[in-house]
């Protein structure tokens, strides 16, 4: 299962830096990107605001920008 879900699009390079600070934290491979895209309603909700990291058991969201320390904090909630 999960840790995060990333939600992102191809090119996006603020989505890239998101993913970096995720792999030096090794939450990574803990993490589901979901393109936003292939859906109206993500890119509805999201698309002016990816990278967007939602914690999937609590469904609390940090949108762009956010730090290593915010990742940590949204992991403990």
């Amino acid at each position: 299962m999960s840790t995060f879900k990333l939600y992102s699009t191809a090119g996006c390079h603020l989505c890239e830096i998101a993913e970096v600070q995720l792999g030096k934290l090794g939450y990574l491979a803990e993490t589901q990107k979901v393109d936003i895209v292939g859906d109206e309603l993500l890119v509805r909700d999201y698309g002016d605001k990816i990278p967007v990291l939602e914690h999937v058991i609590s469904q609390e969201k940090l949108y762009w920008p956010f730090t290593p320390a915010q990742i940590q904090q949204l992991l403990e909630s």
